[in-house]
């Protein structure tokens, strides 16, 4: 499955976060508390791919989150917890 230019939506740290995954590595992630604790509408981060699984790190308000997300089929899965594909 391409992943590039699809959004999806993932817990991380008990919040419902949405994630672009963009060309070149660049992953965006939005949510309402990016922008209270950044200023911005979103953080941008790093994604790569290894075989079956997606590594995404994103950095926020000095803590890196660092998640291996399961690609299988049309589906990805983090923690054993299928995504939502928002586009």
């Amino acid at each position: 499955m391409n992943i590039v230019n699809t959004t999806w939506r993932a817990k991380w740290d008990n919040n419902m976060v949405d994630f672009f995954i963009a060309p070149n590595g660049v992953v965006l992630a939005t949510h309402p508390l990016i922008k209270a604790v950044t200023g911005m509408d979103r953080v941008e981060g790093r994604w790569r791919i290894d075989y079956d699984t997606a590594h995404v790190e994103i950095t926020l308000g000095g803590r890196t989150y660092h998640h291996k997300i399961l690609i299988s089929g049309a589906h990805m899965y983090l923690n054993n917890e299928k995504l939502e594909r928002v586009n």
